[in-house]
């Protein structure tokens, strides 16, 4: 829920992306599943996830389609 929380006023909440097996996963899930494999504060992700793509999500930098990077998705720029 603290996750969630942290996600709500942006374009992460209630959205879900495709895990390493092609299954629907919230970001909240992916967030807090990366910050347990790493030791890394889910707090941190996702305030620095927002801080570098915005609110809205609308950076090219996670769209998978900027050129030279394509298929490549970078959240934390």
């Amino acid at each position: 829920n603290g996750v969630e929380n942290s996600i709500a006023n942006s374009f992460m909440n209630g959205k879900n992306i495709k895990d390493n097996n092609n299954y629907d996963v919230s970001y909240a899930k992916t967030i807090f599943d990366a910050s347990k494999n790493n030791s890394i504060s889910p707090y941190y992700i996702s305030s620095k996830i927002i801080q570098e793509v915005g609110s809205n999500g609308t950076s090219k930098s996670i769209s998978g389609t900027y050129t030279g990077y394509e298929n490549l998705y970078n959240y934390l720029n």
